[in-house]
């Protein structure tokens, strides 16, 4: 098997539109396992199937002929990297949102419960938060959304978001704190959070 995907390989590396059929062909069981397996960090199977094509191309791309790895090996360990990695961006994201949407003084009460009844991964699990938050991030502009993915996924300062749009560093700071507000405006709206109860007995609502 080693042997024909290398030579497939070769004859991709030179323009062969049907090796890369070929090999996408054979790995097909695997690119649908991972596809499965992380389908949750997209919003549709076929964008999951995207993402281990992609894998598998780029794999093909830049493969050493010459070199002593096995063209399988190489392709299969492509892909788990490809899905490893969107899963890291993924769980940075929700990460981000969480500390976008929660003041600190909030995220610390959600820490002290984590191991509660209505601990913070349980709502999330039980309100599929992906799903949930979307119609939220969707109500700013394109320029608020992209500050907020700068400032809280990429964690860049304001001083480096002002520059890289022309903008001073209040201005900057001002996007990002009027976009927050709107979502969490929005959301304390439609009480999207559940109440989540302390040990004690006390009833708090996660706003």
């Amino acid at each position: 098997m080693n042997n024909i995907i290398r030579q497939w390989i070769r004859q991709a590396q030179t323009g062969d539109g049907e090796a890369v059929l070929a090999i996408l062909q054979v790995f097909r069981p695997l690119l649908y396992k991972y596809a499965r397996k992380y389908r949750y960090c997209y919003d549709s199977l076929d964008e999951a199937l995207s993402t281990a094509h992609l894998a598998v191309l780029e794999c093909i791309y830049s493969f050493e002929l010459d070199g002593k790895e096995e063209g399988p090996a190489a392709l299969r360990r492509a892909v788990q990297t490809a899905f490893r990695r969107e899963n890291r961006h993924f769980k940075a994201y929700w990460q981000a949102v969480e500390r976008m949407l929660f003041p600190q003084e909030e995220r610390a009460e959600i820490a002290l419960f984590r191991h509660s009844v209505c601990a913070f991964e349980t709502a999330v699990q039980r309100i599929e938060l992906q799903d949930e938050l979307a119609p939220y991030l969707q109500c700013l502009t394109e320029q608020e959304r992209r500050f907020l993915y700068l400032r809280y996924v990429k964690d860049y300062t304001f001083d480096t978001i002002g520059a890289l749009h022309g903008l001073s560093t209040s201005q900057a700071c001002k996007i990002v704190g009027q976009a927050v507000d709107k979502v969490k405006t929005k959301i304390k709206g439609d009480s999207l959070w559940p109440a989540v109860h302390p040990p004690c007995g006390k009833r708090n609502r996660i706003h």
